[in-house]
């Protein structure tokens, strides 16, 4: 019967999170890659993590999850440009949930974003590289950006 058991080996691709030493002290029996980083997701069977879950606090690194900032005279034109949902009278201090769709309607990342300012917006994304969609797209259509 062939090995269902594979590791993931840290390297510069698979990055640490602040606590994974921590979590490794406590016994992490398995991990995912979220976001180029390690996450947790196993520290024993599912019985005892269920059995672990009903009687005590969990505590979870969420350290993975990403969060992508756009500034600059075109910021509300690329944020426009990469989701389907109109955020032209988006309210500032507001959160939305705006999927971004690539050229052929396809889901990239179903993030929330933030009007924080006038010209300045937070994205807070799911496990994707919408740090290089946004890149291109800012470079590709000469947007007066910082991301």
């Amino acid at each position: 019967m062939p090995n269902k058991n594979f590791l993931i080996i840290k390297s510069r691709r698979v990055r640490s999170t602040p606590f994974t030493s921590r979590i490794e002290n406590q016994g992490v029996w398995g991990y995912s890659v979220y976001n180029h980083m390690l996450l947790p997701v196993s520290f024993g069977s599912v019985e005892n993590e269920y059995l672990h879950l009903k009687e005590h606090v969990q505590i979870w690194d969420v350290s993975v999850q990403r969060e992508i900032e756009i500034t600059g005279a075109d910021s509300d034109k690329l944020v426009q440009f990469m989701t389907c949902r109109d955020l032209s009278n988006a309210k500032l201090g507001k959160c939305y949930y705006a999927p971004l769709i690539d050229s052929n309607g396809n889901l990239v990342n179903d993030p929330v974003i933030f009007k924080l300012d006038e010209k300045k917006w937070r994205l807070c994304i799911a496990d994707s590289d919408v740090l290089f969609f946004a890149k291109g797209l800012a470079s590709g259509k000469n947007f007066n950006v910082n991301i």
